[in-house]
């Protein structure tokens, strides 16, 4: 990777090669200071790949990052949270391992002021992690955020609905948890989410059908239930 032919790149797709932890370790000795978009998804990079990638100076200019099934544990999202992204706007962590810590440590340490849709589909994120990130500034930035097939229930949807930060929100993601009839009632009582055009409920079967009728009552074509 430390061909000339590859310094100017601007996105690059490597996705679902197996490349590991090795395959990290060449691709960052490449020059390639204008990358705008890398998707490392599904290499099996684990969380010593993503230590070494955070080490490369190619990050600092991007602004999408893919490190979807990677089996990377909240170790990783500390490391991350340890580099420069500044200009980082959107970041999928879809299939991985990350529970309540990493998303909190990531949002609380990572130079973030640009990002804007952050992808945590298939992980362990529970309502205590749901409550912890939405207390962090990054959080109140973002247009979508897709918490789908995590173990988010009532109490995290509540703090969702009753957050007073998610204004720019446009897309919400919470299909496959554990949401029943409170934390629904609590959605479609809600004031906020003003520029919502996404809110996916599906597969919560804890849900009634009062409780979805209100939520369609509420949110119309914008709810996916």
């Amino acid at each position: 990777m430390g061909s000339p032919f590859v310094s100017g790149l601007r996105d690059l797709d490597v996705n679902g090669n197996a490349i590991g932890s090795a395959g990290v370790a060449s691709l960052t000795t490449s020059p390639m200071r204008g990358l705008r978009t890398l998707d490392l998804g599904f290499n099996e990079l684990g969380d010593l790949g993503v230590q070494t990638l955070t080490k490369w100076d190619a990050l600092r200019e991007l602004r999408t990052l893919s490190l979807a099934g990677n089996r990377l544990s909240d170790a990783s999202l500390r490391e991350l949270g340890t580099t420069a992204l500044s200009a980082l706007v959107t970041l999928d962590l879809t299939s991985n391992r990350i529970g309540d810590g990493g998303c909190f440590a990531l949002l609380q340490s990572l130079d973030v002021g640009e990002l804007r849709e952050l992808h945590l589909t298939s992980n362990f994120v529970t309502d205590f992690g749901v409550r912890s990130m939405l207390r962090l500034e990054q959080t109140s930035k973002l247009r979508k955020l897709d918490l789908s097939w995590n173990r988010v229930g009532d109490a995290g949807a509540i703090s969702l609905a009753e957050c007073g930060s998610l204004e720019s929100l446009e897309e919400l993601r919470l299909r496959g948890n554990q949401i029943g009839m409170a934390g629904a009632r609590t959605l479609a009582r809600s004031d906020g989410f003003v520029h919502l055009r996404v809110l996916d409920l599906g597969e919560n079967p804890r849900i009634p059908s009062d409780a979805l009728a209100l939520l369609s009552e509420r949110f119309g074509e914008v709810l996916r239930a």
